[in-house]
């Protein structure tokens, strides 16, 4: 559960439904002032419209990284608000640059540099599934940095939870999920893999 409280827009977050709350938004960079909105994904990423362009953590507010690719280069961009589209786009008002649209799923799938920087993420990876896209059934391939449980989760273009692949322990080493797209209609879909302290997500696109 996240809350965002003014003067300051300060970013507290609680995981014991309000008996306790933590700041998440003190360890953002020094060129970020505060965060204006946020959008929660699943239950480690939280995505910050803030002073200095969009910022994302995936770790639940431990640790934030920039999200700008694409806005106006070595140009501070205040953003005054942000949505989540029906299309799975997320869309950013700014203060002097107008407005700004990205997947989500750009935004929630770490470059290969962050994940090899994540504990354990050098031997996890989440491959994109096959064939792609698909009107039956799927093969998603991903490997495990360790054993332990594992979760693979399948999400619609609004965010809503519509399968869970995977939800299991499971040793270490190449793996293969396998989902029966067929009754599923059309569009574009997110799978999500949480193992241990690391969360990699990619779009699947269901054609009929």
């Amino acid at each position: 559960m996240l809350v965002g409280t003014a003067p300051g827009y300060v970013l507290y977050r609680s995981t014991d439904r309000g008996d306790n709350w933590v700041n998440i938004d003190n360890h953002l960079p020094k060129n970020v002032g505060f965060v204006v909105k946020y959008l929660l994904h699943g239950g480690d990423e939280v995505i910050g419209a803030t002073d200095n362009g969009v910022m994302i953590s995936v770790d639940g507010g431990i640790n934030w990284r920039s999200m700008n690719d694409g806005l106006p280069a070595l140009k501070q961009v205040p953003v005054l608000d942000m949505c989540l589209l029906p299309n799975g786009e997320v869309l950013i008002a700014s203060q002097y640059f107008g407005c700004w649209r990205r997947p989500l799923s750009e935004l929630i799938t770490p470059p290969s540099d962050v994940d090899d920087a994540t504990a354990g993420a050098a031997a996890t990876r989440l491959g994109q599934n096959i064939p792609n896209p698909t009107s039956g059934e799927v093969m998603v391939p991903y490997s495990l940095a360790a054993g332990g449980h594992v979760s693979i989760t399948l999400y619609n273009g609004l965010l809503q939870q519509v399968a869970a692949v995977v939800d299991e322990e499971q040793t270490a080493g190449a793996h293969t999920a396998r989902l029966d797209a067929s009754a599923l209609p059309p569009g574009a879909y997110y799978y999500r893999l949480h193992a241990g302290s690391v969360n990699l997500t990619r779009q699947m696109v269901i054609v009929r």
